[in-house]
Order: structure tokens, then C-alpha cells, then sequence
């Protein structure tokens, strides 16, 4: 009984851990979207350049920057 706890409890943990990598990859690329959209509306004449040289509107390039973003952690060290 004890050996099927564990196994539970380590996929439970599994499948949390693929949860969160996917809410935090699909928020960071919602958010990515959204500056995108934003720097659009602010900037036409620029968006328009870019995705005339790239093919890819702004708003598309903010969600792949933000999707790939959010798998960068920032690295923490403390000084004594």
C-alpha cells in the first residue's frame, strides 16, 4: 500500500509540474501577444516595416518572444 502511495504521489507531482510549465508557457505568450498588439497600435509605421522584412505580424512575434521567455528563470545568488 505504501509503494502505490508513492507512485500516486510522484505522478500527481509529474502532472503538476506539466501544468504549471504549460499555464506559465501559455500566459507568457498571452502576454508577449498583448505588448505585441499594444506596440502596434502605438507604433503603425514600425509594425507595418516589420512584418513587411520578417512576414510575421508584431503581436506574433511578442507571443513567440513570451513563449520562449517564460522559460528563462531569473538566477538568484546571495552575497554574504
Amino acid at each position: 500500500m505504501k509503494e502505490v502511495l508513492i507512485i500516486v504521489g510522484g505522478i500527481t507531482a509529474a502532472a503538476l509540474a506539466v501544468g504549471i510549465l504549460f499555464f506559465s508557457a501559455a500566459l507568457g505568450a498571452a502576454f508577449g501577444a498583448l505588448a505585441g498588439w499594444l506596440v502596434a497600435i502605438w507604433f503603425p509605421l514600425t509594425a507595418a516595416k516589420v512584418a513587411m522584412s520578417t512576414g510575421y505580424l508584431v503581436y506574433q512575434i511578442g507571443a513567440i518572444l513570451g513563449f520562449v521567455g517564460s522559460f528563462f528563470r531569473p538566477v538568484v545568488t546571495q552575497t554574504k
